[in-house]
């Protein structure tokens, strides 16, 4: 049986950017700072993070480099350019697994 009434779909929020499978792997112990232009503030974005391993942040020597990076990794999201504790909207020091998502937003009061 079909619904008597089905809402019409809801626009997705554009892409923002996109990260290459596999780009961080060559990289356990360096930082990368993304800069991301959000084309509309006043609305929630979600991010989702990928991690074919599923180790996370943790890479167990995985590279055998000798280094195992337990806890060595972070992910933060902030407002603006400075990286300030002000301006910061999102931040996850503990992804294990093969993905997670996180939902933030930009704009400068979310809606209640």
């Amino acid at each position: 049986l079909a619904p008597l009434f089905q809402p019409p779909p809801q626009p997705r929020p554009p892409l923002v950017a996109t990260v290459p499978t596999g780009f961080y792997a060559g990289y356990p112990h360096h930082a990368f700072h993304h800069v991301l232009e959000i084309p509309d503030p006043n609305q929630f974005y979600k991010l989702v993070l990928l991690d074919g391993n599923g180790d996370g942040w943790d890479d167990n020597d995985d590279n055998n480099d000798n280094i195992d990076n337990i806890g060595g990794g972070y992910l933060a999201v902030y407002r603006g350019r400075d990286t300030l504790a002000t301006n910061l909207l999102m931040y996850d020091p503990t992804f294990r697994g093969k993905s997670i998502a996180h939902a933030f937003y930009p704009g400068e009061s979310p809606p209640h």
